[in-house]
């Protein structure tokens, strides 16, 4: 019995040991990615990757995430069964998979499954190999034999007399367990079993299950039963015994799984957690789930253990889904609230230090005071609870002094403890005595190497005087400062840091201080921010830690300053703390971790919740270090604590795979519907994509299981990247829109102590271009290229000879049409010299006539040679109207004209040449008018010339017809039909080419431009002339012209008014003196007989060009001007502009004479400022009635303005100009008229003009003196003041600038006939009678 209680002694003392929690786990579950928290097996294959058999499918998992290989009905290749109990390597790293309906081989480049044993649908639960790589298995309760090599299967069940549960090769005996409890040994040969039977007799037991036989080395086999615990068997004796049956409360052990750990130590997987065997000392610590407590593992029912190649474990269990131990390489011991009594309270740590009797004391922001004692297991907590008892469960401060504890709290105080009976002695709050504090809220305290005790406050820094129990406010730092961290240097002085008035030196000895005058980039930046703390090295170098400007160091000697923040690697710009360890390493703690710094290396090295932390968030003034060159840092989650010297640098370097690569966010998979991938991601080595499929991301692992979260990755795709990329976390990159061609992409990555592999990974990707610029598109882009190439080349040789063939024909025609226009050019200048002279005939014919009236031998033949006078002028003017179509900007005036009106007018002018010629000659036309807007003048040429060429040609008969006109149709049609000789219809367009005569009518008088001019003038109408196909052997010509133009005068022409003028009359109200005309012609024939006819009546001045005339108006006073438009240099219409827009002259009366006869012309002339437009050749008698009805008109004018009382000077302007000048005058006199002295003088400096040019213009205008208008101005004032006003007589001739009463009377009377006072009687009696 004595051996039983040792046992049972040792065994209770190893499972209390377990309580002090010194294993902590990572946990994986379905929230993470795993398919079913039951893990029934687990396992690492040759590259790396941990597999998991679940009760849901098989996963794989590379550190991040979980890739899960579920059975799918429908597809063969999927594992067999979703249910895995049990997984094994062969010698060759394939993995095969037990499940519940047989045995899987995977293909790792098809990421597929072959099915062993398809018929067998019993659950395989254990698997091995032997040094031949034949499969052992266990199905169902059968022993079966698998060769690989040639697929030939032995099952054993018929030579079995026991249920096989598990099986093992030791030396090439296989070994089975059974589930009677017995050890069966197998002799190949004989295909027998030998049994060993490993429970006593005496044992009671429930069951004699055997679970799982691993073999441990040594021929020693260890035995897991599901009701007797633990058993090591010796297979070579064939004996055993029992290393651990019970649980500590005596109940069966369930034993399910083993695991080596090291030489000595063993893991077992229980339903009572995790034991762990000691061979040597054989010794067993317990690991079980704490509740609440996020660092056990997660479930007692352990059912699967498994050491990776890095030495981690990873547990299995039923409920909890995986557990992982790392290998310890950095350890940090975690002290953190619990629902256990014996462990720290409070989230929030403070303050730590260290007692004389080895307590540490640890103040907590949230739960009070924390004493650890010595063994480092007992804890003891202090709260406010009353009298003696601390006053705050804030604290901020902790100072053992001997027996004593100085407790510095939020806002209640100081407390001083007895630290052995944990009670409060005093406590010190602020008051007003000079020996007080002036501040209940204690932040820090410092303890010189003399004994002297500082405390900082929020009101200044205050000195403890150890004899009289007090205070002394240390003055000379600002009293109000608030004082955050103080530090004594190794001279003995202290340094301050505040919040928001930088750091401070304090020297004891002298008592006085200095601020440092730092020498940061931005100046005073400690004005705005908190200094969190200050150390001293082992070198005296001092270092700041400061509210997000990083760390600073500064050594005093040099007084030089370095700046140390994320710019240089630290992970965050708020530090809290400094510790310096035995190596010289800083170990700073800031809001994103800590860090371990070495200055002289510069190497930085950073520790996060992925290395074992409680929280990356560290607290303020919350370090220590001990003796024994521990270190503790208090977080926001409690403590830690390690000792660098234990720390272990891991030179595992992970192997990097590629295991995901998607296309446009979706996962490609193997041998999917994309078909992009033909073997697994992980093994492929070269991908093919198309050109719609160049936005993919890539995700990549290095398969390092401690802690993936802080392995670093760099990449680089070649052919897009010209150097590597870091990756700090993130393990998956994309890409968007590549364009087509050859890539590499290449990652690798470094474990956590910033070793890189120096194997890189690669995979090439290929992106094919589209199909537009693929290979074979630029081989069929060089053919069309060269084949359009060998087009246009040929294209060019026959254009070029179609060119040279049209240069030669253009030639040919612009002979031809040089020569044409020569000959037109002949014709028209004929014509126009023929003008001059029939008009020097016409004039004189008609007076000649005129006389011979009395003589009618003389007056028949001068009648015969005005007939061909005429009949000689129309054919110039045809010839001249023809050459004005084919000239560019040749126009017509299209004016309302009522159609069926000028139709027989003109046919009326031909009837006289049809009934010499006994011709039927009709003309028919509908009974409504028709109106159209046509321009009069060449409508009549169109016409005539059909008509005329009709009569010429025709042999009996002659029809003009205007054809029905409908309301809506916007053309009107005109059609004349002749008998004559038929045109043939295929010279339907050759009859209208200039010149063009037919041989039939070459005997008639002809020029051939007729039909030409009359299709232009159509056409110039947006019309149509054209020869109809014969009827009843008539030529019929049709000519459509539009009703409506686009742009259209509604004008009424009526005969020339100045013809219908009384002759008889044209010769009174002339003047005795004669007028003044001025004649321009570039003819002298012309300007003598012009001037012979109009010498009687005026005197008349020549000027042969423009520019002469303009010189002879500058110097005689002209009344009116004659000029031809057609001259050299200034011709007409200029000279009419110029005079027209000059002040001076704008008065003068212009006459234009050209040949120019059409409605154009004549417009345009208007339009310059004309008053007459005479075509040549004219009547001499015109030209005599137009200039007297303008110069009577004229006299008129000034006439009614000098005798009317009322009439305004302004109605004998001429002209816009005249009009302006008149106003101007006008205003100019009644400004002035009061002033009796107004002269000629003032009113030509008021009008800015000379005296002869004012007299000349207004004795042009108005016909009177300047002194004449100036008194017939006055006039006219007075009468208007008589008829508006109640003046008197002598007011109204003081008013107009009259000297008396009887000077206006006189005046008046002369100028208007009556007197002043009857003319306002007469105006009044008028108004009473309204």
């Amino acid at each position: 019995m004595k051996p039983l209680y040792i046992f049972l002694f040792l065994f209770t003392v190893s499972c209390g040991m377990c309580n002090a929690q010194t294993y902590y786990f990572r946990h994986y579950q379905v929230e993470h990615g795993l398919s079913h928290n039951t893990v029934y097996c687990s396992l690492q294959d040759k590259r790396g990757f941990l597999w998991f058999g679940t009760k849901d499918g098989l996963n794989r998992f590379d550190g991040y995430t979980f890739k899960t290989f579920r059975h799918n009905p429908s597809d063969k290749s999927t594992i067999s069964n979703n249910m895995v109990h049990t997984l094994c390597l062969d010698k060759e790293g394939t993995l095969w998979i037990g499940t519940d309906e047989g045995l899987d081989k995977y293909d790792p480049q098809s990421e597929t499954f072959a099915h062993v044993n398809p018929a067998n649908i019993n659950g395989v639960r254990s698997i091995t190999f032997d040094e031949h790589n034949n499969c052992w298995f266990v199905a169902g309760a059968s022993l079966i034999r698998y060769n690989t090599q040639t697929g030939e299967k032995t099952d054993y069940w018929p030579w079995q007399h026991f249920e096989a549960t598990s099986v093992v090769i030791i030396n090439s005996t296989v070994w089975t367990s059974s589930s009677s409890g017995v050890m069966e040994k197998l002799d190949l040969a004989s295909r027998t079993f030998t049994a060993y039977n490993v429970f006593k007799p005496t044992d009671k037991v429930t069951s004699k299950f055997i679970e799982k036989i691993y073999y441990a080395g040594n021929n020693k086999i260890f035995v897991a039963t599901n009701s007797h615990g633990f058993k090591e068997f010796d297979a070579e004796t064939g004996t055993y015994k029992d290393l651990l049956n019970y649980n500590p409360d005596k109940t069966a052990l369930y034993v399910r799984d083993f695991l080596k750990y090291s030489d000595t130590e063993y893991w077992i997987a229980t339903e009572s957690g995790v034991f762990i065997y000691d061979s040597i000392k054989g010794t067993f610590l317990n690991l079980r789930k704490h509740f609440n407590d996020p660092y056990s593992i997660s479930d007692n029912a352990v059912y699967c253990l498994f050491k990776d190649s890095e030495g981690g474990v990873w547990i299995g269990t039923y409920f909890g889904g995986l557990n992982y131990y790392p290998k310890q390489y950095s350890t940090f011991n975690k002290f953190y609230p619990d629902t256990e009594p014996n462990s720290l309270k409070g989230n929030v740590v403070r303050e730590i230090s260290k007692d004389m009797y080895g307590n540490l004391w640890m103040g907590t922001e949230d739960n009070g005071l924390n004493k650890l004692a010595p063994d480092k297991h007992t804890w003891t907590h202090y709260y406010p609870k009353g009298n003696a008892t601390i006053s705050n469960t804030n604290i901020h401060g902790i100072l053992p002094i001997g027996n004593e504890l100085f407790v510095g709290t939020f806002e209640r105080g100081l407390d001083i403890m007895n630290i052995k009976t944990g009670k409060v002695e005093r406590v010190y709050l602020a008051g007003n005595q000079s020996n007080d504090l002036k501040s209940n809220f204690i932040i820090c305290f410092c303890k010189t190497r003399n004994g002297s005790i500082f405390v900082g406050t929020t009101r200044g820094m205050y000195r403890y005087n150890l004899a009289t129990k007090d205070f002394t406010l240390i003055d000379k730092l600002p009293p109000y400062d608030f004082v955050y961290a103080m530090t004594e240097d190794h001279n003995g002085k202290i340094w301050v840091g505040t919040v928001r008035d930088g750091i401070y030196c304090y020297n004891p000895a002298n008592n006085t201080s200095t601020k440092l005058n730092y020498r940061y980039p931005v100046k005073n930046v400690l004005n705005t921010t908190t200094v969190n703390g200050v150390f001293e090295d082992s070198s005296n170098k001092l270092w700041f830690a400061t509210e997000g400007l990083g760390l600073w160091r500064y050594d005093p000697d040099a007084d030089t300053y370095q700046f140390y923040d994320s710019n240089n690697g630290f992970p965050s710009n708020y530090i809290f703390r400094v510790e310096e360890d035995n190596h010289k390493n800083l170990w700073i703690s800031t809001t994103r971790g800590l860090v371990c710094f070495n200055h002289d290396s510069g190497s930085i090295k950073i520790y996060t919740k992925a290395n074992g932390l409680l929280s990356d968030q560290f607290n303020y003034n919350s370090s220590f270090k001990d003796a024994d060159g521990t270190l503790y840092f208090g977080c926001v989650r409690g403590m830690v604590s390690f000792n660098p010297a234990n720390f272990k640098l891991n030179h595992f370097v992970a192997p990097v795979y590629i295991t995901g690569f998607q296309v446009h966010n979706k996962e490609i998979s193997v041998n999917g519907a994309d078909s992009l991938l033909k073997q697994s991601i992980i093994s492929t080595k070269k991908i093919n994509l198309n050109y719609n499929q160049s936005s993919f991301s890539i995700d990549f692992a290095a398969l390092s299981f401690p802690s993936p979260e802080m392995t670093q990755y760099k990449y680089m795709m070649k052919g897009l990247d010209k150097g590597w990329t870091e990756l700090k976390r993130n393990r998956k990159v994309y890409f968007t829109q590549l364009q087509p061609g050859h890539y590499t992409f290449v990652v690798k990555a470094a474990n956590n102590n910033g070793i890189w592999n120096q194997k890189e990974t690669s995979l090439e990707i290929d992106i094919a271009p589209p199909f537009w610029e693929s290979i074979w598109a630029y081989i069929a882009y060089c053919i069309l290229f060269l084949l359009t190439g060998y087009y246009l080349l040929r294209s060019y040789h026959r254009k070029t000879r179609e060119k040279n063939k049209r240069i030669i024909e253009t030639l040919e025609n612009d002979k031809e049409k040089e020569i044409y226009n020569a000959k037109i050019e002949f014709f028209t200048n004929v014509a126009h010299e023929i003008r001059t002279p029939l008009t020097l005939i016409k004039g004189p014919m008609e007076k000649v006539i005129k006389k011979a009236e009395h003589v009618p031998e003389i007056q028949n033949n001068l009648k015969i040679m005005e007939k061909n006078t005429n009949r000689l002028l129309d054919l110039t003017n045809q010839l001249l109207d023809f050459r004005k179509t084919e000239t560019n900007g040749f126009s017509l005036s299209f004016v309302k004209t009522d159609i069926i009106d000028m139709l027989a007018d003109t046919f009326v002018r031909f009837k006289p040449m049809a009934e010499q010629k006994n011709l039927s000659y009709t003309f028919k036309h509908p009974v409504k008018t028709v109106y159209a807007y046509v321009d009069i003048e060449a409508f009549t040429k169109i016409v005539s010339n059909l008509i005329n060429n009709a009569i010429k040609y025709s042999t009996s008969v002659v029809e003009i017809e205007l054809l029905d006109h409908p309301v809506n149709d916007p053309t009107f049609t005109i059609e004349i039909r002749n008998n004559g000789h038929l045109i043939p219809y295929e010279m339907r367009e050759k009859i209208f080419e200039p010149f063009f005569r037919m041989k039939e009518s070459e005997k008639q008088i002809g020029t051939g431009i007729g039909l030409s001019l009359s299709r232009s003038l159509a056409e110039l109408h947006k019309g149509l002339l054209v020869l109809n196909k014969s009827i009843n052997d008539f030529n019929i010509f049709n000519l459509t012209l539009p009703v409506h133009q686009e742009k259209e005068f509604d004008l009424h022409i009526t005969p020339d008014e100045y013809e219908q003028a009384d002759l008889s009359n044209r010769e009174e109200n002339i003047d005795f003196m004669k007028p003044v005309i001025l004649l321009v012609d570039d003819n002298p024939e012309i300007l003598d007989f012009i001037s012979d006819d109009l010498s009687d009546k005026y005197s008349v001045i020549k000027a042969l060009n423009g520019q002469e005339a303009l010189d002879m108006i500058g110097i005689e006073n002209i009344q009116l001007i004659i000029s031809d438009v057609m001259m050299p240099g200034i011709d007409g219409f200029e000279l009419c502009k110029t005079i027209k827009t000059n002040f001076d002259y704008s008065h003068i009366p212009i006459i234009l004479l050209t040949a120019k006869n059409t409605l154009q012309s004549k417009i345009e002339g208007l339009e310059v400022g004309a008053d007459a437009y005479i075509e040549k050749p004219f009547s001499p008698e015109h030209l005599q009635v137009q200039i007297a009805n303008l110069l009577i008109n004229r006299n008129k004018i000034r006439e009614h303005f000098a005798s009317s009382p009322l009439a305004h000077i302004k109605s004998m302007a001429y002209s816009k100009p005249d009009e302006s000048f008149l106003d101007k005058l006008n205003g100019v006199i009644y400004k002035n008229i009061q002033n009796a002295e107004l002269d000629v003088e003032q009113i030509a400096n008021l009008m800015n003009m000379s005296k002869p040019t004012l007299y000349r213009k207004v004795k042009a205008i108005s016909n009177l003196t300047i002194n004449e208008l100036i008194n017939i101005t006055r006039l006219k004032a007075a009468a208007q003041l008589l008829e508006e006003g109640d003046y008197k007589i002598y007011e109204v001739a003081n008013m107009v600038g009259y000297s008396s009463q009887s000077h206006l009377g006189r005046n008046f009377l002369k100028q208007f006939g009556t007197t002043p006072t009857e003319y306002q009687q007469a105006k009044r009696s008028k108004v009473k009678q309204v």
